[in-house]
């Protein structure tokens, strides 16, 4: 390996679009729940997470 990391992508679960770490990521929230799940979503679709379910 040279020392670089993986690209990861994962789904905004508030609007579903894709969210990249090679991207900014000043816009992006993470939470860890209880169960250990990890949730990444858009500050903007913050009140849509809790609205509906998993993307």
């Amino acid at each position: 390996m040279d020392g670089r990391l993986a690209v990861r992508k994962v789904k905004c679960q508030g609007c579903g679009e894709e969210i990249c770490s090679d991207e900014d990521l000043t816009d992006v929230q993470y939470v860890k729940t209880k169960r250990g799940s990890e949730l990444f979503f858009h500050t903007g679709c913050m009140d849509n997470v809790w609205k509906h379910g998993i993307c």
